[in-house]
């Protein structure tokens, strides 16, 4: 991100560092910020958090927090009305192209942070059709799979109805062939009895 944030890509200072992680910290809205920062001061070794890489962002990030806590309507030169827009969401900033005077004035750093934010916009938009689509096709799974194993139960229901059905009619016509049998031998009886 320091390197992102000067505009030649070698590593920046804090003057171009600090902007850039305040807009990150605005765009990301990290839950819990505050809460993490304090849980970091009170169990981090001191000497970790006053020294060295670790603590040159830490303090860059408590400096960060601490100018967003801070912020209001003066200290960026907005009126009122203008900055409670902003802070409610109802009035977003216009994007860098609608800024045609202000391009000079933004960093290079922003400019970068802006464009790959553009990108991830789109990116997520993208994504969720594609999520859309996948649960979709999910969907469309199911349905079939469904359709298919009643169609095969249906078949088989038929089938064996259908065997049923034979196997009762075979029956029935071997029991009925069989009972003609016994009426033929009976009549055979009878008539040579009686003659």
């Amino acid at each position: 991100m320091i390197r992102l944030s000067s505009p030649d890509g070698s590593p920046g200072s804090a003057d171009e560092f600090l902007p850039c992680l305040i807009y990150v910290i605005l765009k990301s809205t990290p839950t819990m910020l505050n809460s993490n920062i304090q849980y970091i001061t009170r169990f981090c070794n001191a000497n970790k958090l006053m020294s060295g890489e670790a603590g040159y962002y830490f303090t860059n990030l408590c400096c960060a927090v601490k100018f967003i806590e801070m912020i209001d309507a003066r200290s960026l030169s907005l009126t009122e009305e203008e900055f409670n827009r902003y802070m409610n969401g109802e009035q977003p900033p216009g994007s860098l192209e609608d800024q045609n005077g202000e391009d000079e004035n933004l960093c290079e750093g922003l400019k970068l942070m802006q464009e790959n934010l553009d990108n991830l916009a789109e990116l997520r938009e993208s994504q969720l059709r594609w999520r859309h689509k996948a649960v979709q096709l999910q969907n469309e799974i199911a349905s079939f799979r469904t359709d298919v194993t009643k169609e095969v139960e249906g078949i088989l229901d038929g089938t064996n109805k259908g065997q049923l059905q034979y196997l009762q009619q075979y029956l029935d016509e071997d029991s009925g062939s069989q009972s003609e049998k016994d009426m033929t031998a009976g009549s055979e009886t009878t008539s040579a009895i009686v003659s």
